[in-house]
C-alpha cells in the first residue's frame, strides 16, 4: 500500500526533464567555444611576436633577438600560409556559442588578421614607407630601449650588424613593387634622402651610433630612458605652469634643478 500511495504522489507531481549528467548546458557550450577562439588567437600571438624584431613609434619588440624582422618575399609568404590557416580556424568557430566577452574579442580580431593577411596578399610590403613613416627611421626607435644587461648589448650589436641584410631586402621589395608600378607617389619622395643619410651614412653616427660611443664610455645615451623621462616631466611643467598661471620657464627651472618633483604635478 505504501508502495501505491509513493507513485500516486510521484505522478501527481508536474513532469520536470532532467538531463543526462553528460548533456552540455550553455554555459559549458560557451565555455568550450571560448576555450578553441582563446587557443587559435594565443598561439598567433605569440607566433607573431617571434616575427618581430624592430621598433617603431608604437612600440619595440626587438627584445633580447639578434636579427631585425625578416622581410623578404619568402618569409611573406609563408606569414600568409600562417594567417590563412588562423581565418580557416576561425571559421570553424561558432560565434553565438562564445561568450559576449569572446564576441567582442573576436569582432576585433579576425578583421585584425585579415587586414595582415591583406597586406601581404596584395604586396603592401613592396612599398615600405609613405609620407610619415619609414622603414629606415624605424630603426632609431630600437636605441630607446634600456640595456641592462651584456646580452642585452650583444643581441643590440647583432642587430645592427644585421641592418645591410635588412636594408637589401627592403630595397629588393621596392623595386619589385616599381617592376608592377606600385610606390607612393613621386611628389613625397623630395627631401627623404636627407633621412636615410642620418640612419646610414658615416657608419650610423646618429643615434644608433651615439648609443654604441655611450656603451663604450659607460654614459647614458642622449636619447636614454633618463633623457625620455626628462622630457617628459617637462611636458607636464608646461601643463602645470598655464593651469596655475606660472612662468613656464620658472616652472621648467624647478623641474630641472630638483626643487619641484614633477611627479607631484597633475597630470589631467
Amino acid at each position: 500500500m505504501k508502495r501505491l500511495l509513493v507513485a500516486l504522489l510521484f505522478a501527481a507531481l508536474p513532469f520536470t526533464a532532467i538531463p543526462p549528467a553528460h548533456a552540455a548546458s550553455p554555459d559549458n557550450e560557451s565555455n568550450a567555444a571560448d576555450a578553441r577562439f582563446k587557443a587559435i588567437y594565443e598561439k598567433e600571438w605569440k607566433w607573431r611576436e617571434q616575427q618581430g624584431g624592430g621598433a617603431d613609434e608604437d612600440g619595440d619588440n626587438s627584445g633580447a633577438k639578434k636579427t631585425l624582422p625578416k622581410v623578404d618575399a619568402v618569409t611573406q609568404a609563408a606569414r600568409l600560409k600562417v594567417w590563412d590557416g588562423v581565418l580557416a580556424d576561425l571559421d570553424k568557430v561558432d560565434v553565438k556559442a562564445l561568450s559576449p566577452k569572446e564576441q567582442i574579442n573576436y569582432a576585433v580580431y579576425r578583421p585584425q588578421v585579415e587586414n595582415l593577411a591583406a597586406e601581404i596578399r596584395f604586396g603592401a610590403y613592396e612599398a615600405p614607407f609613405n609620407a610619415d613613416s619609414s622603414f629606415w627611421s624605424n630603426l632609431g626607435f630600437m636605441t630607446r630601449r634600456p640595456l641592462k644587461s651584456a646580452d642585452d648589448y650583444h643581441a643590440y650589436a647583432a642587430r645592427l650588424a644585421d641592418v645591410p641584410r635588412y636594408f637589401n631586402d627592403q630595397i629588393t621589395n621596392m623595386r619589385a613593387g616599381l617592376k608592377r608600378g606600385f610606390s607612393v607617389p613621386r611628389a613625397v619622395l623630395d627631401g627623404r634622402d636627407v633621412s636615410i643619410a642620418a640612419v646610414a651614412d658615416d657608419g650610423f653616427r646618429g643615434a644608433m651610433g651615439a648609443l654604441l660611443v655611450a656603451i663604450e664610455d659607460d654614459a647614458e645615451p642622449a636619447n636614454g630612458a633618463a633623457d625620455n623621462l626628462h622630457s617628459l616631466a617637462l611636458a607636464f611643467a608646461a601643463i602645470h605652469a598655464r593651469r596655475t598661471g606660472r612662468p613656464l620657464l620658472a616652472v621648467a627651472s624647478e623641474v630641472i634643478d630638483g626643487t619641484l618633483d614633477p611627479s607631484t604635478l597633475p597630470t589631467n
